[in-house]
This record gives C-alpha cells, sequence and structure tokens, in this order.
C-alpha cells in the first residue's frame, strides 16, 4: 500500500541523503515488509515481520523513514510512493541483477530476408541479429563484438525481471511491446523514466547510399536517425524515424484498420514497411510511406517529428 495523506510536511533529500537512509539492511526490510502488506502495519506487527531483536535500534531506522520514504497514518504506517519506487527499482532487477543471454536462433524471422533471427541479452538491452543480411544497421558499440557484426536488427532496452524465465524468443517478444510503450511516452514530450520534458533531434546522412543493405558512411539502412533525450534524466533512445512514427494515433489508426496490433505485432516490422524520402536536411522534413498489403499512409515529419500532412490511399475494398 502507498499512501500520501497531503498533511505531511514534503521533504526534499539529497542523493547523498537518500543513500545514506537506504544504506541499511533493517531500513530495507522495512520498506519490503511495508511493500508486502495489505494495507497499513502497526509498529507492534511491523517488528515481528522483520524479525528484529532490539525495539529501540528498530524505532530508530524506522524514524529515518518516516516522512520521505514511509508515512505514519493512523495506527501504523504505510509506503509513500518514494519508497514504493525504491522497491520498483530493485525488483526489476536493475540495481541487483545483471543476467546475459547468448545469441541464440529463434524461429522470429528477419524483417527484411525473412531468415530466423538471432537474439541475446546483456546490459539491459535485447539484441536481435541476422546472419544472412545486411540487416538494420552496423557498428554499434557493445562490450561483445558478437552485437557489432553487419546484420545487426535493433536493440531494446528491457529491465533483468523480464529475462527470468523466458526463451530468447519470448525475450524478444516481450521487449518490443516495452520499447513501444517507453517511445508512446516520448514521443508526447514525457520522459518514460522520470517524467521530465525530452528534446528531439534528428540526423541525416549527407551521403547516403544503402542500395546493398546499409550505407558504408552511417552504417544505417535509412537516412535520418531520430534522438529523443530527457532534459532532466540519462534518458536517451535513438531509432528511425520510421520506428518513432508507430506512435502517431494517425499511424495507428491505420495499422489496427488493417489488423496489426501496434504495440506488440508479431508479422509487422515498421522498417520493413515503410520507405523512406528525405525532402530537406536542412531544416529536416522527410516522408515516410506505410504499406499494409495494399492500403499505404503517407506520413510527412518536420525537425522536431511533428507530424505536417498525411495522406491515406484506400486501395482494398472495405478499407476506411
Amino acid at each position: 500500500m502507498t499512501t500520501d495523506t497531503g498533511t505531511e510536511a514534503h521533504t526534499v533529500l539529497s542523493p547523498e541523503e537518500v543513500f545514506a537512509v537506504l544504506g541499511d539492511q533493517a531500513r530495507f526490510e522495512i520498506l519490503q515488509a511495508l511493500g508486502k502488506a495489505d494495507g497499513q502495519v502497526g509498529y507492534s506487527d511491523l517488528f515481528e515481520r522483520i524479525e528484529y531483536d532490539d525495539r529501540s535500534n528498530f524505532s530508530y531506522h524506522l524514524d529515518k523513514l518516516v516522512g520521505h520514504f514511509v508515512a505514519k497514518v493512523g495506527g501504523g504506517y504505510a509506503l509513500r510512493r518514494p519508497g514504493e519506487r525504491v522497491l520498483e527499482a530493485i525488483h526489476s532487477g536493475a540495481v541487483t541483477t545483471d543476467p546475459v543471454r547468448e545469441l541464440t536462433r529463434t524461429d522470429r524471422p528477419c524483417p527484411f530476408c525473412s531468415a530466423p533471427i538471432e537474439v541475446g541479452y546483456e546490459q539491459e538491452r535485447v539484441a536481435m541479429h541476422c546472419p544472412e543480411c545486411q540487416g538494420l544497421f552496423r557498428g554499434e558499440d557493445f562490450e561483445d563484438d558478437r552485437f557489432t557484426e553487419t546484420g545487426n536488427l535493433g536493440f531494446r532496452p528491457l529491465p533483468p525481471a523480464a529475462v527470468d524465465g523466458r526463451t530468447v524468443g519470448e525475450i524478444h517478444d516481450v521487449s518490443k511491446a516495452w520499447t513501444a510503450l517507453t517511445m508512446h511516452a516520448a514521443s508526447r514530450g514525457i520522459c518514460p523514466r522520470c517524467s521530465g520534458r525530452v528534446d528531439y533531434s534528428v540526423v541525416v546522412c549527407d551521403s547516403h547510399d544503402a542500395s546493398g543493405g546499409t550505407c558504408d558512411t552511417c552504417g544505417n539502412r535509412f537516412e535520418a536517425k531520430a534522438s529523443v533525450t530527457c532534459t532532466n534524466c540519462t534518458f536517451d533512445i535513438r531509432s528511425g524515424v520510421a520506428g518513432y512514427l508507430l506512435t502517431r494515433p494517425e499511424v495507428m489508426a491505420f495499422l489496427i484498420d488493417n489488423g496489426v496490433d501496434p504495440i506488440a505485432a508479431e508479422d509487422f516490422h515498421p522498417y520493413a514497411a515503410a520507405k523512406e524520402t528525405i525532402l530537406s536536411d536542412s531544416p529536416f522534413e522527410a516522408r515516410y510511406m506505410f504499406t499494409v498489403d495494399e492500403d499505404t499512409l503517407t506520413v510527412t515529419v518536420d525537425d522536431d517529428l511533428s507530424v505536417v500532412d498525411i495522406t491515406r490511399e484506400e486501395t482494398t475494398e472495405g478499407s476506411c
């Protein structure tokens, strides 16, 4: 249970103070006990739940948490939102584990050549690789050299908790949905990590030639690459503009009308379905044509990735 009564004094802790408060096993156990509780917990009950052997020392640690991480409500105690966020970070595995899955062949097809792709996991990123074609890009920095070969299909952020008990194919599918939801927040100007404001930028390769699959100059299949960066925290995500556009309501409606799940489609890849035409480098303006079966949607975006024009060609009977 989390509570914010609105009557307690607002507390602000520096990062140093936060780590000082949380840097004790007893305090962590108090947070854990409150996180598992269904409702507020009385003092005696809380003392017994963590099996502490010294009431006075226990009171000292509890008092350190009250105000910012824990609220004193009625006859007991409950987590405040900051306390809940601490537990979320721990249980996600982001600060406690670092699992690795070697690149493994799956039955998921490459969007460009349909060959079975390889999927791996390291440093909280899902890596996708096609062993039979140029893939989407090359030259991405990564500690494991196998993830920097020609044939990279992308890296998706994913907390370690998603890896436990799942095959690499299942990890691939979960990461697709997780990344889509992340991009939905980012495309609306909201950092998906801290809720701060984000900035957008686009880099265009000035001598692009991807006739061989990927460009020798920029290493990418597509000419333009979008970056979304938080102005408050370290969040920074880069993708092709076509992938970013999947968050736009018009594109989502187009996909849904054609039976495609815009969050976690199994057989749809934005880069394989999109044709890119750069209209201007500076200021940036580009046109992206998405095709599903015989229906097409053309989206034109400017340098802050705003949609400036959109048209739909209805060529299939019954489409809308």
